[in-house]
């Protein structure tokens, strides 16, 4: 089989099976005050130091969640009800979990998309024009599209909004943390990780308060993380995160940009004019190294050839599967390009994806194609 999908969730890493066969003995409840709950709280303690001290934040900025979504739905939440934000400003190519739960509050504040220019970048004028004006505003901006792969610079508009005492900015950072370096710059109040996409359990994630305001707990009943997210804790995936964190990410972030690259030489050796990178796909300098978003000249529908390479156990996807429990065409294309959209796979990969493993691609694709 050829897994070319890992922007949707990286296969849980052997080292992780490993470490938790280790502990197995020590997975009891880390809110009990008995020696055996003090010992798994050694193990979650361990977990969030280690997470926290690889993005540059302090252990105490960093409360374990369920995952991204309901870490995304607590920086918003928490935006509106506890630091009583007037405006959320965001772009328009967020994830369903953010885009979502702003519109959710569409009734209630003033909800501003923040327009791309021809090549698909925000005008950081625009967020300086939002911070000077006095309102209490939210800005909520995706690192790593999920979908194209476009990233856009959060490190210079923290450094925009961290002058602004009135002015909070939270990033969808799933598709960064854990798969490329990344340190959380001064003026970024909240970014969120989710487990599953570096080899970790699904169903663990967590927020990063680097601001260190009171969060808005969506659950009632507790006191597990300080109060701020209750319930008790799933030791199990947070060691599963300990275990599945690379220490060598600019390693591993090199090694997957060259398999990019190579990818995109043999599409467009092989393909020619039949294929166009969506979104600046193919730019190093815009997108992650993680994410090839590819258009075809075909008359086929992309639903289509991923049913066809599918058959021959090649998993790739044509949109976000997070949306409404199946694949749809990306959102993001339909709108970034309209008529223009042709039908589109989506490519992701990892360090261990092989040469081999894309010449298996785009020997199937051609067939299909031609």
């Amino acid at each position: 089989m050829v897994f070319l999908d890992f922007a949707a969730t990286y296969p849980v890493k052997p080292q992780v099976l490993e470490y938790l066969q280790q502990h197995l003995q020590a997975l009891y409840n880390p809110s009990s005050t008995h020696h055996l709950g003090r010992k798994a709280r050694v193990l979650k303690e361990q977990a969030r130091q280690k997470l926290a001290s690889a993005i540059g934040v302090n252990s105490s900025q960093l409360v374990f969640t369920s995952g991204a979504t309901e870490a995304n739905s607590i920086a918003i939440h928490t935006a509106v009800h506890e630091l009583g934000v007037e405006r959320i400003v965001t772009s328009p190519i967020e994830h369903p979990a953010v885009s979502d739960c702003i519109q959710s509050f569409a009734h209630q504040v003033e909800v501003r998309e923040l327009p791309l220019d021809e090549r698909f970048q925000l005008d950081l004028s625009d967020i300086e024009a939002y911070s000077k004006d006095g309102v209490k505003t939210l800005f909520s901006i995706i690192h790593t599209n999920n979908e194209v792969g476009l990233q856009f610079p959060i490190q210079q508009i923290a450094q925009i909004v961290k002058s602004y005492s009135h002015v909070w900015f939270h990033s969808d950072t799933v598709q960064t943390i854990g798969s490329e370096p990344f340190c959380v710059p001064e003026g970024l109040d909240y970014c969120t990780i989710s487990g599953h996409k570096f080899g970790a359990f699904h169903g663990v994630g967590a927020i990063v308060n680097a601001s260190n305001t009171p969060l808005y707990g969506l659950q009632y009943g507790g006191h597990q993380e300080r109060g701020m997210r209750v319930g008790t804790e799933p030791l199990e995936g947070i060691l599963s995160m300990y275990a599945a964190w690379d220490d060598h990410l600019e390693v591993e972030n090199q090694k997957r940009a060259g398999i990019k690259q190579y990818a995109i030489e043999q599409l467009k050796l092989y393909l020619a004019d039949q294929v166009t990178f969506n979104i600046r796909s193919d730019n190093g300098c815009v997108s992650s190294s993680k994410i090839i978003n590819i258009g075809l000249t075909t008359q086929l529908e992309a639903e289509d050839i991923q049913f066809q390479l599918d058959r021959q156990q090649i998993a790739v996807s044509i949109g976000s599967a997070c949306s409404s429990g199946h694949e749809t065409q990306s959102k993001v294309l339909v709108k970034l390009l309209g008529d223009r959209l042709k039908p589109s796979i989506r490519v992701s990969l990892s360090s261990r994806t092989t040469k081999e493993e894309i010449d298996t691609f785009v020997a199937a694709l051609v067939q299909l194609i031609h």
